[in-house]
């Protein structure tokens, strides 16, 4: 999976979680699945390693 959009990426480097819908989550966000984010032509790549339901949310935390 790759981020590209500015903003989005530089809130998910900040942060290290990346909040999905309650129904769009799907086997791309297994635990340990590696996600790539673009950001000023540098690609960084994190790992999921938990994966939270919130409210109405669910919250996935990047290492």
């Amino acid at each position: 999976m790759v981020i590209n959009q500015e903003k989005k990426s530089s809130k998910v480097l900040k942060t290290k979680q990346l909040t999905v819908d309650l129904f769009n989550l799907n086997e791309k966000y297994n635990l340990g699945n590696k996600i790539t984010i673009m950001l000023k032509n540098t690609l960084h790549v994190l790992t999921i390693v938990n994966i939270t339901l919130s409210r109405n949310h669910w919250i996935v935390y990047l290492k």
